[in-house]
């Protein structure tokens, strides 16, 4: 019985800890050499993109440059085209 509560607990601490993190920036669209990352508008995201962009771009031997942003409603968008 008691193994059975640690892990009930085990599974409730993981799950608390799940919620609290925010989820990163995500690619909505890509169509080489052009990518588009969501965000939630936080600077700390917004250079997450960019990281991302850079990622993204070296699979096209390039480096990433942002072209635009934009907002959508609650949706922050970056635009990166690799150079």
């Amino acid at each position: 019985m008691y193994g059975k509560n640690k892990m009930i607990f085990a599974a409730f601490a993981v799950l608390a800890v799940s919620a609290c993190v925010q989820p990163g920036p995500s690619v909505v669209q890509s169509t080489a050499p052009t990518v588009t990352y969501r965000y939630d508008g936080t600077q700390q995201q917004f250079i997450e993109t960019s990281r991302q962009a850079d990622d993204f771009c070296a699979g096209y031997s390039g480096n990433a440059g942002l072209k635009e942003t934009y907002r959508n409603g609650p949706d922050y968008f970056a635009v990166y085209s690799c150079k």
